[in-house]
């Protein structure tokens, strides 16, 4: 689960320009993250403000992809940071 700390954030939009999946907008100067996240970190990495954690939880139903270093965890029917990776019912 990707925690976006509402005081730390300056609404700079670093993380949702940088973010792989487009899973992070910017709504009222805020970040503001979308079930369809992978956690791959690298909004954690571009964020100055340290406004961004990334809580270790995925869902159950949800992949860790070992395809490349990133690791990223795909939920059920989304695809992975680098988009060639879909989790399809569990595979």
């Amino acid at each position: 689960m990707l925690i976006v700390d509402q005081v730390k954030c300056t609404g700079c939009g670093s993380c949702a320009k940088d973010c792989p999946v487009a899973a992070i907008a910017v709504c009222e100067k805020k970040a503001i993250v979308a079930e369809h996240c992978v956690y791959c970190g690298v909004c954690l990495r571009v964020c100055r403000a340290g406004a961004l954690a990334l809580y270790q939880v995925p869902p159950e139903t949800a992949l860790t992809c070992t395809s490349c270093p990133v690791r990223c965890t795909i939920k059920p029917g989304f695809f992975g940071a680098c988009r060639r990776y879909l989790n399809h019912e569990g595979v």
